[in-house]
């Protein structure tokens, strides 16, 4: 099963990856950030479940209680303590996508707002891209993780 999880992560982060390097380049439309952003959100979650799977901690289906959960295999398996703000930062970012009830774009960025202008979230392709390459690294250690340990 995690291995599955794990397949299925590496083919959402190389559809992010193929989206922002070659595809946004040629189309160059602002709202494509979003579809990018939301398969990179995708193979985050995918890993993190098959990381969750692997170590055996039952979630249910709620991102936040993967993400707690996840907190203590951050220091169990030494892992970079970016990959808990990257979580975070990408679960808060698809709820403002799927609950923002004003979205526009504005030059190369695109602008969400909840609840009116409390809470801005601008995305540009520099942004993604960091979050595309961070993403990548998560997926790699926690690949490297499973692989070195599951014979163990």
């Amino acid at each position: 099963m995690y291995k599955d999880l794990l397949a299925q992560a590496k083919k959402e982060i190389e559809m992010a990856d193929h989206m922002c390097f070659v595809t946004f380049p040629l189309v160059n439309e602002t709202k494509f950030l979003l579809s990018i952003l939301s398969h990179i959100t995708s193979a985050a979650k995918l890993c993190l479940k098959s990381l969750l799977e692997f170590d055996k901690k039952p979630t249910g289906n709620n991102p936040f209680s993967e993400l707690y959960a996840y907190k203590e295999l951050e220091q169990k398996y030494k892992l970079d303590p970016k990959y808990f703000r990257l979580l975070q930062k990408l679960f808060e970012l698809q709820r403002a996508d799927l609950e923002s009830n004003i979205r526009f774009k504005r030059g190369e960025k695109y602008i969400l707002s909840l609840s009116g202008f409390e809470k801005i979230t601008i995305l540009d392709i520099n942004l993604i891209k960091r979050y595309l390459l961070l993403t990548k690294k998560f997926i790699s250690d926690c690949s490297n993780i499973i692989l070195t340990r599951q014979n163990v």
